[in-house]
């Protein structure tokens, strides 16, 4: 199987050492990039006589390909998707996918147009152990499901978004949408995974049909930082769903999922917990994770086998249009800035009592008017139904 990568840097070097994993690096039969060389692995191209390329087109000039992984900046994707699908390559893009539900929509027109694959980055969509977690979710092994919630508590220092101009921006210099954001982008797994999960097919998500919530940032950037939603879905489940960067220390991540007849809890390593409402507690024993290989596997065996990918555009549109709807309708807030204190080693900042908040918030489901501790005391909350 030949493969074409669109974007060498960044999170394209987790692709490439994906192809190391598998012992598939000699299918990389090209390289899409106007900035390789700035890439880790530039000299191995080179090496190996894998051509490089400043875009995509120029490639499908002299090559053709089964796979295009497309790992650019977010404007670039819904082009990028496009032309690979156009010459009859299937696409395996990381999230996300697109900037806005329209784009990803195109996307998705021109994947059944052209009867290739599209399958989009989000591992744990893919991974063995959410999957079998899924299935027991479908087949009511812990009883109704009441309320998916997740909190990430992820700081980044001024130099993650330096690493790139179109970090925390709303719009490229042309106008493109980017839309890069806490919710859109580093976190959106934990997002996307809340619909996922309660998805009736292996391949499907859920869609909410409300949710409400408040949006801030506390850096000089356009997009947001911070995020706190809560929101239900047809049928009474509910989710609830916080985010930061706007943080300092280390990096925190809570998941819980409430059902009837208990209570699952899992860490970012994915080790799952039933707390029974008896009282006793379960591990419970899925097959090891996949880790950030298993999406490119997964894929490749798809094409194979001619079968659809666990997570495509269908599987992520509940998630895009809530984060859609939060750039169209939300306001940003921004932090005061006397609640902001920058930060050293690594240098940034942080606002101090941000956790406690926000794990108050997580813990009893609550949105941050509705919480009385700093700095959440005089924010506003803005409500989103989806039709």
């Amino acid at each position: 199987m030949k493969i074409v990568l669109v974007g060498a840097g960044g999170y394209g070097q987790t692709y490439l050492r994906s192809l190391d994993e598998l012992n598939i690096f000699g299918n990389l039969c090209g390289v899409a990039d106007p900035y390789a060389s700035g890439s880790s692995y530039y000299n191995r191209f080179k090496e190996a006589g894998i051509p490089v390329y400043d875009t995509l087109d120029e490639f499908y000039k002299h090559h053709s390909t089964d796979l295009a992984i497309v790992s650019s900046p977010i404007h670039f994707h819904e082009e990028q998707t496009v032309t690979a699908l156009s010459n009859n390559s299937h696409v395996l893009c990381e999230k996300p996918v697109a900037a806005t539900v329209g784009q990803a929509l195109n996307m998705q027109r021109a994947a059944e147009a052209n009867n290739r694959l599209l399958g989009v980055g989000f591992q744990w969509s893919f991974s063995s152990r959410i999957r079998a977690f899924k299935q027991d979710v479908i087949n009511g092994r812990f009883g109704a499901p009441l309320c998916f919630k997740s909190m990430m508590y992820w700081p980044r220092p001024n130099a993650y978004y330096e690493s790139g101009n179109w970090k925390g921006r709303l719009k490229a210099p042309d106008g493109k949408p980017i839309n890069d954001s806490v919710i859109t982008n580093a976190t959106a797994h934990y997002l996307h995974n809340l619909f996922f999960m309660l998805g009736n097919e292996t391949d499907a998500s859920l869609m909410p049909e409300f949710f409400e919530g408040s949006v801030f940032r506390f850096r000089d950037i356009e997009s947001l930082d911070t995020c706190i939603i809560r929101g239900r879905f047809p049928g009474g489940a509910r989710f609830h769903y916080g985010a930061t960067h706007s943080c300092g220390g280390s990096d925190a991540a809570l998941f819980a999922c409430e059902f009837e007849s208990c209570v699952v809890l899992y860490d970012i390593n994915m080790n799952m917990v039933v707390r029974w409402k008896n009282g006793v507690l379960e591990n419970l024993q899925y097959p090891a994770d996949d880790g950030l290989t298993g999406k490119l596997a997964f894929m490749i065996d798809a094409i194979k086998n001619n079968t659809k990918p666990y997570c495509g555009i269908g599987t992520v549109l509940p998630q895009m249009t809530v984060t859609t709807t939060i750039f169209d309708t939300f306001t940003i807030q921004n932090f005061p800035p006397e609640t902001v204190v920058k930060t050293q080693n690594p240098d940034g900042a942080n606002v101090p009592g941000l956790y406690e908040a926000m794990l108050k918030c997580f813990r009893n489901e609550l949105l941050p008017n509705e919480c009385d501790i700093f700095p959440f005391k005089d924010a506003r909350v803005n409500e989103a139904r989806i039709v």
